[in-house]
Formats: C-alpha cells, structure tokens, sequence
C-alpha cells in the first residue's frame, strides 16, 4: 500500500492531481467489496493531497506563498532547496499516513 500511496505522490506530481484520480478510478472501483472501495479512495485521497507538499510546483498554494513572500521582500524560493525540504517531510508524511489509514480501515 505504501507503493502505492508514494506512487500516486509520484504521479500527482508529474500529470496533477486531477487526471491521476480519473485515471485510479475504474482501478479503485473495480475492488471487491465496499470497505475496499472506501480504503482505496482514502488512500487515493491523502496521497493526492500530501504530494502538494512534494515539489515548489506542485500545488498552487506553493507558488502562491512565493509570489506573496516575494513582493513584500521576502526570498525567492527555490526549486532545490523547496525539495530537500519536501522530499524528506512528504515520504514521512506518506508513510505515516498509509499506517494511519490503514491501521484505522484496515485492509481485507
């Protein structure tokens, strides 16, 4: 599971969010059983989210802070040093999650 969450972090950030969940979806559907069906999406959920987090550009949040950091004299965030920062924290986040999740949902 922990593939897969770190995956879609992956993926949310090469093609967005938006065509990686359309993308997941028959995958997700197509489990058996409803509870399987509900983990899937939770785990599709908080992957998509988390990996925001992943690079400068990977959410719009990001670019936002920048912008506003740099016109009140702020500094210019870089795309490196934005990584080594969101690399390390987004893989601890994703792991932590995924145990949380699946701790709670269980996966049968």
């Amino acid at each position: 599971m922990l593939l897969f969450v770190l995956s879609v972090v992956f993926a949310s950030n090469v093609l967005t969010n938006v065509p990686v969940v359309l993308l997941l979806a028959p995958l997700i559907d197509g489990l058996s059983g409803p509870h399987n069906i509900t983990l899937g999406w939770l785990l599709i959920a908080f992957s998509t989210t988390v990996a925001g987090n992943l690079t400068l550009v990977g959410s719009a949040c990001n670019l936002i802070v920048d912008a506003r950091s740099r016109a009140i004299g702020g500094p210019e965030l870089k795309f490196m040093a934005y990584f080594w920062f969101g690399f390390p924290t987004t893989l601890v986040f994703s792991m932590l999650g995924t145990i949380i999740i699946v701790v709670n949902y269980g996966w049968y």
